[in-house]
């Protein structure tokens, strides 16, 4: 199945997004030209962008009314075409995934989300973990811990308890510290062999992709084999945090420039009913705190960022 969506975009940079899935590229094309037909008579002047997959690009012979449907998928599609070339020339495909968002304080961003738990889930609670546990995970990993990720387990030590459901992060759950060493210890283990199967080797500094679990990948959240972690190896980017995929390893590269730039947009996004992380939504239905994506979110995200880098 493929992903197509078709995007207007306002005078004031509104912008409204019809999206689906459908079996295979023409069809995507084709989708878009008619969701494109269907909704520009409500919105006449305003912009349209076709998407297929994560490629997004303003198709301006829309203007043309008179343009038959066949003539506007062989538009979409050129365009679609020429961009994804032109994303594989200039080597920006896939594209970073790394948040623009600066480091603060831990302490401060942290204050900030269990304020807003304590507010609605007041029976649930989280705690840190003692200086000697901690001391003694970093002894266990043998790697120099950036100062954000001790502070972040003097106030975070696992999950919350309590008897309401509360998903602090979409896809992740907070670790102990018993589970960051031997989650750690286990995925080294796993993925040494893949790693010498290879030949491959580790590159020395933070931020680039290994394609294996490094032993300098400190976990902190994970669920079902995938996880967050900070990267340990020395450089610029040294206490980034990446993402590590049971399937894709760490090929998305670094997510966040350090934790607590990712509970800074943690706790926008909780306190201001912003999206967190290219589309996650929270919601407490149920009395429950629980995530919801939507594609279309990431889309509209993408498309105000190429506006703004002056691709309209």
């Amino acid at each position: 199945m493929v992903y197509w969506a078709m995007s207007q975009v306002d005078s004031t940079a509104g912008i409204a997004v019809r999206d689906g899935y459908v079996d295979g590229d023409d069809a995507a094309f084709g989708e878009i030209v008619d969701a494109a037909s269907a909704s520009l008579p409500e919105g006449p002047s305003a912009v349209v962008w076709a998407t297929l997959s994560a490629t997004h690009v303003p198709v301006p012979e829309f203007g043309d009314s008179s343009k038959p449907r066949v003539d506007l998928i062989a538009d979409v599609e050129r365009k679609i075409r020429d961009e994804e070339k032109r994303q594989r020339s200039s080597g920006s495909m896939p594209s970073s995934s790394l948040h623009p968002t600066r480091p603060g304080s831990v302490k401060e961003q942290w204050a900030r989300i269990t304020d807003w738990l304590h507010e609605r889930f007041p029976e649930n609670s989280i705690s840190g973990a003692e200086s000697e546990s901690i001391e003694q995970a970093i002894s266990a990993t043998g790697q120099k811990w950036p100062a954000e990720l001790v502070e972040f387990f003097e106030l975070v030590n696992g999950d919350t308890s309590g008897p309401a459901f509360v998903a602090i992060l979409p896809r992740f759950q907070f670790l102990g510290l018993d589970h960051v060493v031997g989650e750690r210890a286990r995925m080294i283990e796993i993925w040494a062999d893949v790693w010498s199967s290879r030949g491959l080797e580790v590159p020395p500094s933070a931020g680039e992709n290994a394609f294996t679990f490094a032993p300098a990948f400190v976990p902190f959240a994970g669920m079902d084999g995938n996880f967050l972690f900070v990267d340990t190896r020395p450089g610029g980017l040294y206490g980034c945090v990446s993402e590590f995929d049971k399937s894709g390893s760490d090929e998305r590269g670094p997510r966040w420039l350090s934790i607590s730039a990712m509970l800074t947009d943690l706790a926008d996004s909780l306190t201001q009913n912003n999206e967190f992380d290219e589309g996650w939504m929270w919601s407490t239905e149920g009395g429950a705190l629980q995530w919801d994506w939507s594609r279309a979110h990431s889309v509209a995200r993408d498309i105000r960022r190429a506006i703004q880098d002056g691709r309209s």
